[in-house]
């Protein structure tokens, strides 16, 4: 399972290759097979065994991220998850310190989102263990019927704020740590400059943008976007694990790990970054020539997108009827659709987020170890960091041929 991971990541493990004096990742990193949609995690009673005889540390990252999901299937994986992993965490003898990974945008209904844990709105009625019994006994629909998810903008912000409680409910035998990143973008440098694999946040949709692809968004121009690198993410997971070793004792620890109030970008510059970073190193091939008109209003945005985006759909899938090609143009932009509404919520508001806990993981470390340890991006160049994560995308994702001069023309379906 490792090793198939690693040959479809291979640039990805280049330096710890290197780092590693020869030594296989296979040989250091056991892999087990589970289920966060089961009970018990889906794991075998060998490998639990094992788990709660050798684990120092957990971090509990696995979650579905998709917002459209059913309020079943998100309840299920998120929210009876993080209580079987409280369950496995309980049997470990030698665990240190338990990490549960959330999210920033679990409490949406407070301008101010403090470091701490938020109580679920009255109007879901229940707790989280009655709202996980009702996901396990009744249908889909009765459940939606049932269970009233308040202020939350999707299924994927009530489940995980669901989950926070389940923690906050074990930390009084468990040392635990909730850490909550904000928008996960590309990576400054480690594993590589431009690194992603999550095409689902500004960045998918920036490369919608050079792409030619997306020509209209759902969005307030001036709403500033809290986003973070991935290695500041991980860094701040790594601190968090050391300061719950450190200080077992200091309760229930919540980290925002977010760049608010030192480092955000309004959606309009977002934009204008992706525009500039293609017109200097355009792509082998483009739909259209980018552009992009920017909304607030929905139905403002559905008017723009039945004219730059459905419209001409209609018109590229005929031609390719008529020639013998597969339609897939309109399908494509439906997709494109159905998400921008369903991240239009985030991109349309803002929120400030605290992280004094957050920066402060670092306030103990030597100036070496804060360095290799980086949590402030608020010196990132915007412009280098877009020019690199598009290299990245050109290289390794879409395949293109990077020996071309930079100033070609591009080439129009």
């Amino acid at each position: 399972m490792l090793t198939l991971f690693i040959s479809h990541s291979l640039q990805t493990f280049d330096a710890v290759r290197a780092a590693g004096a020869g030594t296989r990742l296979e040989e250091v990193v056991r892999c087990l097979a589970g289920d966060c949609c089961r009970d018990g995690l889906g794991l075998s009673t060998e490998d639990r065994r094992r788990l709660e005889s050798e684990v120092h540390v957990f971090v509990h990252a696995a979650a579905s991220v998709r917002f459209d999901d059913s309020l079943q299937k998100a309840v299920l994986q998120n929210t009876r998850a993080a209580r079987e992993v409280s369950a496995l965490a309980a049997g470990m003898h030698k665990l240190k310190v338990l990490v549960h990974v959330s999210t920033a945008y679990c409490n949406t209904h407070q301008p101010v989102i403090e470091e701490r844990v938020y109580p679920m709105p009255p109007e879901t009625r229940a707790d989280w263990r009655e709202i996980l019994r009702l996901a396990e006994t009744v249908s889909e629909k009765e459940l939606a019927a049932r269970v009233a998810t308040g202020y939350h903008p999707n299924t994927y912000t009530f489940s995980k704020a669901l989950a926070e409680q389940v923690m906050r409910d074990h930390s009084d035998r468990l040392n635990v740590a909730i850490f909550r990143p904000s928008m996960v973008i590309a990576a400054v440098k480690e594993p590589m400059p431009g690194w992603t694999t999550n095409f689902n946040g500004p960045l998918g949709l920036a490369l919608g943008i050079t792409k030619g692809l997306v020509h209209t968004v759902l969005a307030d121009k001036d709403a500033a976007l809290d986003m973070v690198p991935v290695e500041m993410v991980v860094n701040g997971i790594i601190l968090a694990v050391r300061e719950g070793i450190l200080r077992p004792q200091s309760g229930l620890r919540v980290y925002n790990g977010c760049a608010s109030q030192r480092k955000t970008l309004p959606v309009r510059e977002l934009v204008a970054c992706a525009l500039r970073s293609c017109r200097r190193a355009p792509h082998d091939r483009v739909l259209w020539h980018p552009s992009v008109a920017m909304t607030g209003s929905v139905a403002w945005f559905t008017f723009l997108s039945c004219l730059l985006h459905f419209l001409p759909a209609i018109a590229v899938d005929a031609v390719c009827r008529v020639t013998g090609y597969p339609p897939r143009l309109f399908k494509t932009f439906k997709r494109v659709y159905r998400s921008n509404v369903l991240v239009g919520y985030f991109a349309r508001q803002q929120w400030v987020f605290e992280n004094d806990n957050f920066f402060g993981l670092s306030g103990t470390l030597s100036a070496e170890d804060a360095a290799t340890f980086k949590l402030d991006y608020s010196d990132l160049n915007e412009e280098e960091y877009f020019r690199a994560h598009l290299q990245y995308l050109r290289r390794y994702v879409l395949k293109e041929n990077m020996d071309k001069k930079a100033a070609r023309r591009n080439q129009t379906m």
